[in-house]
C-alpha cells in the first residue's frame, strides 16, 4: 500500500496518488473485503470539530482521502506535506468504470428524487454493466432507512455511494459498515448532481489552477457558509500551526 500519513489538526489522511487508491479499492472489490472511504476537506474538518460525535467517525475511518487544496496547504503548515489531492468525484468515477468493467453490484443512495433518478439514467447508459442493487433518493424515512440498512446487510452491494451531504451521509455509513461484511462505502456529496447533469462542475482552468472551491462558493447555494468554514479553517490552523 503506496500511502504516506499526513497529520492534519487531529486528522490522519492518506496520501497516495488516484491511481495507487484505485489498485487498493480494485483489491478489496475482487476480495470481497469492505472499506469506508471519506473524501475531506476543509468543510468536513470544521464540521468534526464542531461536533464530537462526527469527529470520532472521521478519526475511525482508515480511509480518509484529502479532497481540496485546503487541506494539501495544512498539511504544509504541519510540516507533513501532502503531494496528492484527490476530488471525490474523480474518484467515484473511476469506481464506476472499475464496477462497469467487473460488473460489480452498486446501490446509490441520495440527493432529490429527480435527481436520484436522473443518475441513475445517465450511469445505467454509461456503464452497462453494472448491477443495480437499488437507486434511492435522500428523502426516505427513518423506517424505510433501516430497511435499506437491512438490505445492505442481505443484498451485499460491492459499492455503495451516499449522497446526502455531511455529515448525514457519514453518518449513516458509520451506521451500517459494521453491520455488512463487503462492499466499499463512501460519501460522495454532490456528486449525484454533477453526474446527472443537474448541476456543472468547476470549468476545468478552475481544476487546474487548483481553484474548484472558488467556483463551488459563487455557484453553491450554501456559499456563504462554505467560505465561513474555510476562513474557521485557516484560522484554526494558523492557531495549532504556530
Amino acid at each position: 500500500m503506496n500511502f504516506h500519513e499526513s497529520r492534519v489538526l487531529d486528522y490522519t489522511f492518506l496520501d497516495a496518488s488516484l491511481d495507487s487508491w484505485l489498485q487498493v479499492m480494485k483489491r478489496k472489490l475482487h476480495d470481497g473485503e469492505k472499506a469506508f472511504i471519506i473524501t475531506a476537506n476543509p468543510e468536513i474538518v470544521m464540521q468534526a470539530e464542531r461536533d464530537p460525535a462526527y469527529k470520532r467517525i472521521v478519526q475511525k475511518t482508515k480511509y480518509l482521502v484529502p479532497d481540496g487544496v485546503g487541506i494539501q496547504w495544512a498539511s504544509k503548515r504541519f510540516h507533513q506535506p501532502i503531494r496528492h489531492v484527490i476530488p471525490g468525484i474523480e474518484l467515484t468515477e473511476q469506481l464506476l468504470q472499475e464496477a462497469d468493467q467487473h460488473g460489480y453490484r452498486l446501490l446509490s443512495y441520495g440527493a432529490k428524487p429527480e435527481v436520484q433518478e436522473r443518475f441513475y439514467e445517465v450511469i445505467r447508459k454509461r456503464y452497462p454493466n453494472i448491477q443495480w442493487v437499488g437507486h434511492i433518493h435522500g428523502y426516505i424515512q427513518d423506517d424505510e432507512k433501516q430497511e435499506l440498512m437491512e438490505r445492505c446487510v442481505k443484498e451485499r452491494p460491492d459499492l455503495v455511494l451516499v449522497g446526502l451531504g455531511m455529515p448525514l451521509q457519514e453518518q449513516w455509513i458509520a451506521s451500517v459498515i459494521d453491520q455488512v461484511d463487503k462492499g466499499i462505502y463512501i460519501g460522495v456529496g454532490g456528486t449525484f448532481d454533477v453526474l446527472s447533469g443537474q448541476v456543472k462542475r468547476a470549468p476545468k482552468v478552475f481544476r487546474v489552477m487548483k481553484l474548484e472551491w472558488v467556483f463551488r462558493i459563487m455557484t453553491h447555494a450554501r456559499g456563504k457558509k462554505k467560505l465561513m468554514d474555510i476562513g474557521q479553517f485557516i484560522f484554526r490552523v494558523l492557531k495549532a500551526s504556530k
